[in-house]
């Protein structure tokens, strides 16, 4: 039964943090402890050649920890405050003995023990990635084939390097749209089409800007006549 408490703390350890976590690391013979007095002692003193007591009290250790953990440490904190030392109370006789009548007396009250898991690590839950911008235009058909596009001036430094490069061919900060996933921009000044951050990448190299980004976010930066974004038209209201 003790290695069965020892294995399970161990499972249960990287579930917990502060105080719950020191209780599974330094609570294995407080906890074996008050398993043993929650489990049925009476009939060992009877002859068990199948060791069908050990066996059912192995199967059941598991589970008592599992609820024994929480009980324990709200216990911990309910007697002897959020401040005391968790491996302090597993050490101290008296204490430890205070400790485990009162954690039995919880578990075998008929309200159970329903002590809060407060020292159980919260995973961090993961962000949902917010959808491709020209999926959710092309899925949607928010916008005809052939609508015109034009290069956003919202960027100051962009518009600064570009500046002198765009107006030799009024055709470059011109495009019109196409459902396609991949490649939804046709570009005026040379009929190909291209990825809204694609393009913008190749046009900066075009214009030969030194100090151009490494990246770029295209939706953001081709816009409808009346100035919305791609990236607006995606995912604003």
């Amino acid at each position: 039964m003790l290695r069965q408490v020892r294995r399970t703390l161990f499972e249960l350890r990287r579930r917990y943090e502060g105080r719950g976590a020191a209780l599974t690391e330094h609570g294995v013979y407080l906890i074996a402890h008050t398993v043993f007095k929650l489990l049925d002692t009476e009939s060992m003193g009877e002859p068990d050649v199948e060791l069908a007591w050990a066996e059912n009290a192995t199967g059941r250790t598991k589970e008592l920890v599992r609820r024994l953990v929480p009980v324990t440490a709200g216990a911990i904190d309910q007697l002897f405050t959020e401040r005391s030392q968790i491996r302090a109370v597993c050490s101290d006789v008296a204490r430890a003995r205070e400790l485990a009548d009162h954690v039995v007396r919880a578990m075998t009250s008929p309200r159970g023990a329903g002590a809060p898991d407060t020292y159980r690590r919260v995973r961090p839950q993961r962000k949902r990635r917010r959808p491709n911008a020209v999926s959710v235009l092309v899925d949607k058909g928010v916008l005809a084939d052939g609508t015109p596009l034009v290069l956003s001036s919202a960027y100051p430094l962009e518009a600064a390097a570009l500046g002198d490069w765009l107006a030799e061919d009024g055709r470059r900060a011109l495009a019109s749209w196409v459902n396609h996933r991949t490649k939804p921009i046709l570009w005026a000044a040379d009929g190909e089409r291209y990825s809204p951050s694609g393009l913008i990448t190749h046009m900066w190299e075009l214009a030969g800007w030194a100090e151009r980004p490494v990246a770029n976010q295209g939706t953001a930066r081709w816009t409808t006549k009346d100035g919305t974004t791609l990236a607006d038209l995606a995912w604003g209201p």
